[in-house]
């Protein structure tokens, strides 16, 4: 009977856990929808566009592409001025997400971001402003 009581303790415990990770990645996509809500998406192009040079504009939509992994909303839905982790929730449960994204950028473009640096930037127009400044 002692047995069987502690089995029902954990299940009810491992139930609770699943509930309380279920309850926050509902709240994370609705936090990031809630940005995205009514946007068209936009092409490469006209994503680009939004961009200052023609480097930028070059460099942006593959970025931004990037972010699919990262991100649970659609990328074609985001905008260069978009706060990546306060308001489209990269990095929001453990920042791995921000770390590995950052280091993916890096691997795409072949420009070294360091910590200090990284962690100014907020937005993916800063992503883009700093590679694009520092990419031959």
């Amino acid at each position: 009977m002692v047995l069987e009581s502690q089995h029902i303790l954990i299940a009810a415990g491992i139930a609770i856990a699943f509930a309380a990770v279920w309850a926050m990645h509902v709240s994370i996509r609705s936090k990031a929808r809630r940005v995205v809500r009514g946007r068209s998406p936009l092409g490469p192009a006209e994503f680009g566009a939004l961009f200052g040079s023609e480097r930028e504009a070059a460099l942006a939509p593959v970025l931004r592409d990037r972010l699919r992994a990262y991100i649970p909303v659609d990328p074609a839905l985001v905008r260069p001025d978009d706060k990546l982790c306060d308001e489209l929730q990269l990095a929001v449960v453990d920042g791995l997400d921000a770390n590995a994204f950052v280091a993916e950028v890096e691997k795409v473009v072949g420009v070294k971001i360091p910590d200090q640096d990284a962690q100014k930037m907020i937005t993916l127009r800063d992503i883009v402003a700093y590679v694009a400044a520092r990419k031959q």
